[in-house]
């Protein structure tokens, strides 16, 4: 985790060697949504490996998705203040973080099918269908609101998961 870490802040955020990237392609939020992922299977099983695959795949398009929707909602800051952002540069797919939380619900969905009903893989569709609820939204000041409420969205759907 500290390994992947570093790989991020090296390569978004003490170099400008994000420049050197494909274009149309969300990096930095893919690695946002990598680190983040990674830590919290970690935290939830001894290893990556253990979690079935339909809950990572979820859990992984969940966390872009939020990348994704804070970075389109922060695009006209971001041309200035972190160009690496993957909506900093106009014209790309304004859909994108919907079409990521609406596979991130289908993923999680399987999981519900594959394991059964389980507050974790209840809090990961709910947290989904929300986030996919406020991607939706448009806002006249949407950079002041879309990320607290995106993150803060994360936590609520675990504290409502856990009074199962």
């Amino acid at each position: 985790m500290a390994a992947a870490t570093g790989f991020y802040f090296l390569l978004f955020r003490w170099s400008r060697l994000w420049r050197v990237r494909l274009r149309g392609f969300p990096a930095k939020e893919i690695a946002i949504a990598g680190c983040f992922t990674a830590g919290a299977a970690v935290a939830a099983a001894d290893a990556i490996a253990d979690l079935p695959l339909f809950v990572l795949a979820g859990l992984g398009c969940l966390v872009l998705g939020n990348c994704l929707l804070i970075s389109r909602s922060e695009a006209a800051f971001d041309q200035f203040a972190d160009p690496a952002a993957f909506f900093a540069i106009s014209a790309r797919p304004q859909r994108l973080p919907e079409i990521v939380l609406f596979a991130g619900i289908v993923f999680g969905i399987g999981g519900w099918r594959q394991s059964g009903p389980e507050p974790a893989l209840f809090a990961l569709i709910l947290c989904s269908v929300l986030t996919l609820l406020l991607a939706g939204r448009r806002s006249s000041s949407p950079m002041l609101h879309t990320q607290p409420v995106a993150d803060g969205l994360h936590l609520l759907t675990w504290l409502i998961a856990l009074t199962f």
